[in-house]
């Protein structure tokens, strides 16, 4: 099975994948990253108030196959007054 790395940057911050995982496709890559990416954000994401969380997927050769994104941005609107 091949190997994927999945690197994490968040906020200005790298948090790269040392170990890898084995997975059976590019397919199951991505949806790791995605199912990943939407966990991590829940957590971080909110407290924030608005940010991106990136996953990039890599393979054995630390080449770039794909990213993940999750974006969070909250806008006010001036004119909007709640009562």
């Amino acid at each position: 099975m091949p190997l994927f790395y999945f690197d994490v940057r968040d906020d200005g911050q790298s948090f790269p994948d040392d170990e890898g995982q084995h997975l059976a496709s590019i397919d199951a890559a991505e949806a790791e990253a995605a199912e990943a990416a939407a966990a991590i954000a829940v957590d971080v994401l909110p407290a924030r108030r608005s940010g991106e969380l990136v996953i990039e997927v890599r393979d054995a050769g630390r080449e770039l196959l794909l990213t993940v994104s999750v974006a969070l941005r909250v806008q006010r609107i001036p004119e909007t007054r709640v009562k």
